[in-house]
């Protein structure tokens, strides 16, 4: 796909640049979710829940969808947990049956599905309701907090490149139509807002561009790291040599300037997340 300096439709953003980002927007993950056999009150094996996932979105957000699946299959000891379908939602969580690794809420799903899914459709999860890895895993009681959440890393994405002030001037208005477009999978809604976030000039170069990188074993890695570099450059500021890496469900050119990567291959909450896979 080429980048030319073209415009489309006077939003100031250049054509094949909107292409790559609807087309990120748009990606989807098959997704098969089945529940514990310890959480299960039922004979025999349920029926498992099939979801169509944005790359972009996150798990907690469907964890009601979840949670009414499976629950006349729920032991009595977990119906017991709470009685608010929030609170008992809040008590899910979700493993990858390869790995058998949780997998952590507030990390966009493209991103784990990268680390776990081994390029395998449908996505194979199983969803528990006990024992909850909250040494691993947050705690989301509703949506709301999956919203402080994203939202307090869009601004830690504009505080790493110098964009604080920018952040700031925005009403709480432009703020909720981040998170409200993201949710309803709406792209022009959402980058109306974020297109603030993105502009840079040759000037502004040499300003870090928020990246992190991700492995199997739950670590994360994050350097402040100067947009004029490559990706190659990136990684090994990151300590990460001779790794496969995916950004955004490809594998990425060392080559690519990284201030471009931060305007192209970020997700919405405008960080670069890199998925280490050994």
């Amino acid at each position: 796909m080429q980048v030319r300096g073209e415009t489309h439709g006077g939003t100031g953003m250049a054509a094949e640049d909107r292409e790559i980002l609807t087309t990120l927007w748009e990606g989807k993950i098959p997704v098969q979710i089945e529940l514990a056999a310890e959480d299960n009150i039922s004979f025999g094996r349920t029926d498992p829940l099939f979801l169509l996932i944005p790359r972009v979105s996150y798990l907690p957000l469907f964890a009601d969808r979840i949670r009414k699946h499976f629950e006349k299959c729920l032991t009595s000891s977990v119906e017991e947990a709470g009685n608010a379908s929030s609170s008992r939602s809040e008590d899910l969580w979700l493993e990858s049956n390869t790995f058998r690794v949780p997998l952590k809420w507030h990390v966009p799903v493209g991103v784990l599905f990268d680390l776990f899914g081994q390029e395998k459709v449908p996505w194979e999860l199983t969803a528990r309701f006990s024992n909850f890895p909250s040494n691993v895993v947050m705690r989301f009681p509703s949506k709301e907090a999956v919203e402080s959440v994203f939202l307090y890393t869009v601004k830690e994405a504009a505080a790493i490149k110098q964009m604080t002030a920018v952040m700031s001037k925005m009403q709480r208005q432009e703020h909720s139509q981040l998170w409200l477009g993201l949710i309803n999978d709406r792209f022009d809604q959402f980058w109306s807002v974020n297109r603030q976030l993105m502009r840079r000039s040759e000037e502004d170069s040499a300003k870090p561009v928020p990246i992190r990188a991700h492995d199997t074993n739950g670590r994360t890695f994050q350097k402040l790291i100067p947009g004029h570099v490559t990706f190659g450059d990136a990684l090994e500021a990151l300590g990460i040599r001779d790794r496969d890496v995916i950004v955004q469900g490809i594998q990425v050119s060392y080559e690519i300037p990284l201030s471009w990567m931060g305007c192209n291959l970020s997700y919405p909450d405008n960080f670069i997340h890199v998925s280490i896979r050994n």
